[in-house]
């Protein structure tokens, strides 16, 4: 049984959203079936994407459950001294490998390139190499602080020219890296950052994406004009763990109000996030204080009413309590505005409520 009372959090990526589950590309709506007509659930959670606190109500989903396959990482045959020594003969880092709160191998001091090896639940690392940093100086120059006689001076690198790595060239520079380390780049999706001016390397990410989903687990690179400055990702493979039942997506909006899985009541997206942030006040402009309320006036406690009319299933990532992380079914849920929330979707009988041991 999986352990409850909590929320599917990212494990070994960037995608995994403030108080929410790791959603990727849900494959299919859940929306369609048997529809539950409206039913309400409230929740004390705050909601960013709403007015504090939200009601939520489910609009017209279906009330059927049904099954929905699970995973788990593997991470047992990788995050070990020898596969930290494997790591870093495939990446060039010379050394042997010791124990510093993970396996490390290589200089910490820059003078050359380092890996570093976690022993968690999918085998996380990273990786650097100086020689490749387009940040790294190696002709350095003086410069003036600005001090009124001029004398004053510091070390300080000339900027680094614009990157001339194309696009094709980054993604076969985390591909081929993959491939090394014995990683199946095609069970991912491969996105390129846009080029810009100044920047003289490029971000490419790798998504996981498992039984149509993605799970939230990531590499990452930055490659510059000698190959690949910085690296990170994750080792462990992953194994199925079999069908497990899964509620209905209009028992999914009731479990944003319970209190089991109350992290989930955050949500993971929102339909306009940039004039969210344009809409916060400018910190540096004054303000003044708040005038109190009156004698009687009621207490704030603002709720949102929140209609909820989507539901898709995909997969989140959950950490156990012994360190293991699995991948299981989760729904992303969401208005008619497009902000969405993020629950667990294994039925009751398939988790494990007990206290943390």
């Amino acid at each position: 049984m999986l352990n409850g009372g909590g929320r599917a959090a990212g494990a070994a990526g960037d995608d995994a959203a403030p108080g929410g589950a790791a959603m990727g590309a849900a494959e299919d709506s859940a929306g369609a079936g048997d529809a539950a007509g409206s039913s309400d659930t409230a929740s004390t959670m705050p909601s960013w994407a709403t007015s504090g606190r939200a009601l939520f109500r489910a609009e017209g989903l279906s009330t059927e459950g049904g099954t929905a396959s699970a995973f788990a990482f593997d991470a047992t045959g990788v995050a070990t001294r020898e596969g930290a020594a494997r790591l870093a003969q495939t990446l060039g880092v010379e050394g042997k490998p010791r124990w510093e709160y993970g396996w490390s191998v290589g200089p910490q001091d820059g003078s050359g390139p380092h890996v570093w090896l976690s022993a968690d639940g999918s085998a996380t690392f990273g990786y650097n190499d100086p020689g490749a940093d387009p940040w790294q100086c190696e002709d350095v120059v003086a410069r003036s602080d600005g001090g009124d006689d001029g004398e004053d001076t510091e070390p300080a690198c000339d900027e680094p020219a614009t990157s001339s790595v194309g696009d094709r060239e980054a993604r076969d520079a985390l591909t081929d890296v993959m491939r090394s380390l014995g990683v199946d780049p095609d069970t991912f999706e491969i996105e390129v950052g846009e080029k810009t001016d100044g920047d003289p390397s490029r971000w490419v990410t790798a998504s996981q994406v498992v039984d149509g989903s993605r799970t939230g687990a990531q590499w990452s690179a930055t490659v510059g004009e000698e190959g690949v400055a910085w690296l990170d990702g994750f080792l462990a493979t992953t194994e199925d763990l079999g069908e497990y039942p899964v509620i209905s997506p209009a028992e999914a909006v009731r479990r944003l109000g319970d209190p089991r899985f109350s992290g989930a009541a955050w949500p993971v997206a929102y339909a306009d996030e940039e004039a969210m942030w344009a809409a916060e006040p400018d910190g540096n402009e004054p303000t003044e204080a708040p005038a109190p309320p009156a004698a009687g006036d009621p207490v704030d406690w603002p709720v949102s009413d929140v209609e909820i009319t989507d539901a898709r299933l995909g997969l989140a990532q959950q950490s156990q309590d012994d360190g293991s992380v699995v991948l299981v079914p989760a729904y992303e849920l969401s208005d008619a505005d497009g902000n969405a929330w993020s629950v667990v979707a294994v039925a009751d009988e398939a988790m494990d409520f007990s206290a943390p041991r």
